[in-house]
């Protein structure tokens, strides 16, 4: 396994204990399809979240919370489509959300920011 997965792999395992600290059921995680990935399917208050996760070192160029594309957003709903056109019983309580997370040389999480509502975005 390349650093990069394995980096990736760790960034979203903090993301899914962030969410069960908030009380969502984590429903799925790394779905794929052809229109690309789900990282998190988060379930809470009966609405379904498809959650991005985006992790940055500190004091990198970009910051985890801006690296998110109007075209990533783009894709993950398209695959949020996907997913729904497979579970229909789902489409009228649907979300999609962005977790990024800061973290240090150590891994240590600095900071998280979570939007629940990417809608219209």
């Amino acid at each position: 396994m390349n650093h990069r997965l394995s980096l990736g792999k760790i960034i979203e395992e903090y993301a899914v204990f962030y969410l069960i600290s908030l009380n969502y059921e984590i429903l799925a995680q790394n779905w794929h399809s052809s229109a690309g990935e789900i990282d998190i399917l988060a379930y809470r208050e009966e609405q379904y979240y498809f959650v991005e996760v985006r992790g940055r070192k500190i004091g990198s160029l970009v910051e985890a919370c801006e690296s998110l594309s109007f075209e990533k957003l783009e894709r993950c709903e398209l695959t949020a489509l996907v997913y729904l056109e497979k579970h229909p019983e789902i489409w009228d309580n649907w979300q999609l959300a962005f977790l990024s997370l800061s973290y240090d040389q150590y891994l240590q999480v600095l900071s998280i920011n979570y939007e629940e509502s990417l809608l219209g975005f």
